[in-house]
């Protein structure tokens, strides 16, 4: 059975309970539900959409299981404020401090992590802020305070945007978003690796994504694999949710931590690399 998703990039700008409540009742609407236990919606971070994964992964538990999981994308800030409001079933997220914060205030039944890979800096091919020449990752993001070209944030509360202001606290940079080279998105990765990549300009962005990304132009992998820039992505059943039975939401988190499950995220490759890794 195909994978039905309708991708939603909610901006900060924006009033987030209109936002929410259109993107959902849209996304309700064109894509009614047949029976409730044939059926789930998992609210995804925007990376597992636009990297592919998800379009190879999904099929194989719907054809396991004849159980049709809708998509909604949207950063992992976003997804869970619909879990925490009942709007989901299954949330796939990549905030680590925020997913600790759920499950404290009792609004997960279900958290497990479930694959990983990493963050990197990307910018362009002649680096005019010697990123690739850095010795730690304290040093790259201080190098950007000499204002040598535009840095493009995320700026949507998402897992990257997260990382990307743990990346600035680490480096005791407290005045990037007031410097006229900081720039935000408001927008998901694609968008934001678009925005880089016609400015010229450096950005945070999940492997995955920029290895699938097809607009690189000038943009090369500038700083990578730094221990503090490990992505990990969770499953996560929210307490609240649509449904009077939890079955569909169950059987999706017991197919992804099985064997069956890892292994098919192992196998998933861009352009012959393995962009994810299951969790052991």
């Amino acid at each position: 059975m195909p994978t039905r998703m309708l991708r939603f990039f909610l901006s900060p700008r924006l009033a987030p309970i209109v936002v929410l409540c259109g993107a959902l009742l849209a996304f309700l609407v064109l894509n009614p539900s047949t029976e409730e236990n044939d059926s789930l919606i998992l609210v995804a971070t925007t990376s597992t959409d636009n990297s592919g994964l998800l379009e190879f992964l999904l099929p194989h538990f719907e054809d396991k299981y004849a159980i049709n999981v809708r998509v909604l994308t949207t950063g992992s800030g976003q997804a869970l404020n619909i879990g925490r409001n009942g709007d989901a079933d299954v949330l796939l997220v990549h905030d680590p401090h925020a997913e600790q914060q759920f499950v404290r205030a009792g609004h997960a039944r279900f958290h497990h992590a479930i694959m990983h890979n990493d963050f990197i800096l990307v910018g362009p091919r002649h680096d005019p802020c010697a990123i690739k020449g850095a010795s730690n990752l304290r040093q790259a993001m201080t190098l950007f305070l000499a204002s040598c070209a535009p840095f493009i944030s995320r700026g949507d509360n998402s897992g990257t945007h997260t990382k990307e202001k743990e990346l600035w606290h680490n480096a005791t940079i407290t005045n990037h978003e007031a410097q006229p080279w900081y720039r935000q998105s408001g927008s998901g990765m694609g968008a934001t690796l678009n925005i880089a990549a016609s400015l010229d300009a450096y950005t945070l962005s999940d492997r995955a994504t920029f290895t699938s990304f097809m607009n690189k132009q000038n943009l090369v992998v500038l700083y990578q694999k730094d221990p503090h820039l490990d992505n990990v992505y969770s499953l996560i059943l929210p307490k609240k949710h649509r449904h009077s039975t939890t079955t569909p939401a169950q059987q999706l988190a017991q197919w992804l931590t099985s064997p069956e499950g890892k292994d098919t995220i192992n196998a998933f490759t861009i352009h012959n690399q393995q962009v994810f890794f299951a969790t052991p």
